[in-house]
């Protein structure tokens, strides 16, 4: 057996939306072309799930992490870096 992890944003109608770990990450480090409009300008419920796998399929969850993602923050981040990268190349 091994350990798995699965990111879930849970949206306002209480809806899962399943993440890759790695956009999870480029979400946070704020990569331009890395956004989820419909989550833009929110602060979004997030699930971190660890869990026991064998052969890749998931055997029981052994521990449920919940955290608030300000994405409304890192998309006004990411909107002043843009802004100011076109005034710079003018």
């Amino acid at each position: 057996m091994g350990i798995g992890f699965r990111v879930f944003f849970i949206d306002d109608n209480d809806s899962l939306q399943r993440l890759s770990i790695a956009r999870y990450e480029r979400l946070l480090d704020g990569e331009p072309g890395e956004q989820l409009l419909h989550f833009a300008g929110k602060r979004v419920r997030c699930a971190m799930v660890s869990l026991e796998v064998e052969g890749r399929k998931p055997q029981s969850i052994t521990r449920i992490d919940y955290k608030i993602i300000p994405l409304h923050i890192i998309y006004q981040t990411i909107d002043l870096l843009s802004s100011g990268e076109s005034r710079e190349s003018k």
